[in-house]
């Protein structure tokens, strides 16, 4: 247990090193080139999505056709 610590903290303090040096020596142009297509790739790999279906839309506060058919085909199941 004590050598799983022990290598463990030793990762991270490299982890922190390298992101000190990145920071330091990189262009903010491309980090934040960088940051931005990191985040498409964790956006694509995160495997969890939440889509949102507004129950009324529009300015008359109609229900949403949608809304209702989603609503029907969950209390079948």
């Amino acid at each position: 247990m004590q050598d799983l610590f022990i290598q463990l903290s030793s990762a991270v303090g490299g982890l922190m090193i390298i992101m000190a040096l990145f920071r330091d020596h990189f262009p903010p142009q491309l980090r934040d080139l960088l940051e931005k297509y990191t985040s498409k790739l964790v956006r694509l790999l995160y495997p969890y999505i939440e889509i949102t279906f507004p129950e009324y839309t529009g300015e008359w506060f109609k229900k949403s056709d949608v809304y209702t058919a989603i609503q029907n085909y969950l209390t079948e199941k």
